[in-house]
């Protein structure tokens, strides 16, 4: 379900959030050739396969770092179990030791989703990890996700979100289009010959191995995180021999069924949120009372929804979207995921509260348009694995009523869904507990509105060599978002044989919530000139006006400079007004005074990450008011220099 209202049912990573030019057509199972896979590495050129499907204009200015990176495809069996049958191609990029000498054992990721690109999430932050200076980084693009071929991904959805975010739709209608839009992915892939049923997650664990052989390592160190962490869990299962170490980050565990769980899960993330800000007393006097605030807010856009200007980062397109009261709570669930985020939820929930939306349409265009997750893998492995439940157990008293009005429902409709997708079921092994004596660490995040850290504990109860870490300040996943859990992992790889020590996380406190006297809210002019629902021309126009007044003073820099030159030539003995002598010294620092504010304005938000790099969706801090008075000293040079070159 891909659409901006049940966005929040896909439990996935959020990412943050893109069409490759240059690669070959993705192949269907049916078209693939008949024989046996080799395992080798297949070079393939880098600049096209780390091309970002949704890119900015700062990807030309700062174009990534590929050096040291090598790129291809391993072909590896459609079903493991015939090996002469088709196969499929996995795109992998591996981020080479940097270092003079290098480990022999390679730190293998695994992404979640499932359906999450690897190698576009991790290429660019890994490529300056601890960890790459003594091994290399493997990054493979699961089957069926990201690069490979083919790609399991859902246009379908997101067109049906572009369709219809500005419409208002009751719960019924937009889940009955979701799922049809769902549907139709399933019968255009089933007509390209795709095999379904060949997108699980014991094929998945299998290509594990397969690129190992290809790549030549020996043992790996394998990072999952959210359904990673649950493959990764297979191949321990299925291939301990192979794995030097294991991290699971955010843990989906087999003997849990997450789907089932993902209300209640949502449930206690929310607690944690709102008995954090109680016990800040910074957050509890600027936001009282936030849970009761909070359940207010989803009766009232339930009773009436409200308009959200958001921005589809792929086309540009503003839209005017519809946000009531199923859709508000899924986009604070969503925001959960990120560690980042967390410090700044509680403002937006009572920035809601006064009818300000601009923080909230910011947050939700970081994820409602995105094309990143391959849907139909997330279909394949979801109903083959998770979708033996009973509906009824989705609500239970414990819950928030707010949260649970469509829960059963949702948990029927995906079932039937998932009865229409029509993929073989997995043995029921596969939600057994993994005994396991590889080294281990499992990594929990607080605030986690998925994968609670209870589900960490419960998985590492049958592995032997377990350390179950939790981090009280962080989300879904704790090894990017929190400098501490990377630490740790690094010195767990260089030795799993030793637990590592924790010493780090005793001083960690709490997200450090962003209150409002911090805050200094800046108008965007993108902002200001798009915004729909009000017609912005006589701002717009002001704004143009303005600009050109204060720019106009640089042209009068030559020309004041020629007068003088022709009036000391032709009439030495005049001298020139003090207004007319002072201009040239005016209109260089009205320059200056521009030139530092346009670059402030521009660099500000880089710096200014406060509790996380997304407080500019918010704003600035307030330390940069200063900032803004150069606008209005630029403004009176400028008048300055009007008079002084009418005095000339």
């Amino acid at each position: 379900m891909t659409t901006l209202r049940h966005l929040w049912r896909r439990a996935g990573i959020a990412a943050l959030l893109f069409v490759a030019l240059g690669l070959p057509a993705p192949a269907s199972a049916a078209t693939e050739a008949q024989t046996p896979p080799v395992a080798r590495l297949e070079p393939a050129p880098c600049a096209v396969m780390l091309k970002r499907e949704t890119s900015s204009p700062l990807d030309a200015i700062f174009p990534a770092d590929i050096s040291g990176i090598e790129c291809g495809y391993v072909a590896v069996p459609l079903e493991h179990a015939k090996p002469d049958g088709p196969s499929i191609k996995l795109a992998v990029a591996i981020l080479r030791a940097t270092g003079a000498t290098r480990d022999a054992d390679p730190f293998v990721m695994l992404q979640g989703g499932p359906g999450g690109g690897t190698i576009e999430t991790y290429v660019t932050v890994m490529g300056a990890n601890p960890l790459r200076a003594t091994r290399d980084i493997v990054l493979f693009d699961q089957r069926g996700t990201g690069k490979s071929i083919p790609a399991l991904k859902c246009p379908e959805s997101i067109a049906l979100t572009r369709a219809t975010i500005e419409q208002a739709q009751d719960h019924q209608t937009a889940s009955r289009l979701s799922w049809e839009a769902t549907q139709a992915c399933h019968d255009r892939l089933a007509r390209e010959g795709v095999n379904l049923s060949a997108y699980d997650s014991l094929e998945n664990a299998a290509d594990i191995d397969s690129v190992r052989q290809a790549l030549g390592y020996g043992k790996v160190n394998l990072y999952g995180v959210s359904y990673g962490t649950l493959l990764a869990l297979h191949a321990m299962r299925r291939e301990p021999r192979i794995l030097r170490s294991v991290i699971l980050d955010a843990v989906v565990t087999p003997q849990v069924n997450f789907v089932i769980e993902a209300t209640r899960a949502e449930n206690r993330a929310l607690t944690e949120l709102f008995a954090a800000c109680a016990a800040d007393a910074r957050c509890a006097a600027d936001y009282p009372p936030l849970e009761r605030v909070y359940l207010d807010q989803i009766e009232r856009l339930s009773r009436t929804p409200a308009r959200v200007r958001l921005v589809d980062p792929a086309t540009g397109a503003v839209y005017n979207a519809v946000i009531d009261g199923d859709i508000f709570p899924g986009l604070i669930f969503q925001a959960l995921y990120a560690t980042e985020l967390i410090p700044l939820l509680p403002g937006i929930i009572f920035e809601i509260s006064n009818d300000y939306f601009g923080t909230l349409g910011n947050v939700a265009s970081l994820f409602a348009f995105d094309q990143s997750v391959a849907s139909g893998m997330y279909m394949s492995v979801i109903c083959a694995e998770d979708a033996d439940f009973r509906p009824v157990d989705a609500v239970s008293a414990d819950i928030r009523p707010a949260l649970t009005r469509y829960a059963v429902q949702d948990a029927a409709d995906f079932q039937a869904a998932c009865q229409r997708w029509n993929v073989d079921l997995l043995p029921a092994l596969v939600d057994e507990p993994v005994l396991s004596d590889v080294p281990t660490l499992v990594l929990n995040g607080r605030f986690d509105p998925i994968t609670p850290p209870a589900n960490g504990g419960e998985a590492a109860r049958s592995l032997k060599r377990a350390t179950v870490l939790t981090f009280p300040n962080t989300g879904h996943g704790a090894f990017q978002s929190e400098p501490c859990a990377s630490a740790i992992v690094g010195a767990f790889v260089a030795n799993p044989e030793v637990a590592p020590s924790s010493a780090c996380i005793t001083g960690l406190r709490p997200p450090r919530f962003v209150t409002r006297g911090e805050l200094l809210r800046v108008p965007v002019f993108g902002e200001l000139l798009t915004a729909p629902g009000r017609d912005r021309t006589a701002e717009s126009t002001a704004l143009g006006i303005a600009l050109l007044l204060m720019l106009s003073g640089l042209l009068l820099l030559p020309l004041g400079w020629l007068a003088r030159t022709v009036l000391k030539k032709h009439h030495p003995s005049i001298q020139p007004p003090l207004l007319a002598t002072l201009m040239p010294w005016a209109v260089a620092l009205n320059a200056m005074l521009l030139l530092g504010f346009l670059t402030g304005f521009l660099i500000a938000p880089i710096f200014d990450l406060g509790d996380g790099p997304y407080t500019f969706l918010v704003g600035l801090c307030s330390q940069y008011q200063t900032l803004f008075v150069l606008p209005w000293m630029s403004l009176a040079l400028t008048g300055l220099t009007l008079v002084g070159a009418v005095a000339g």
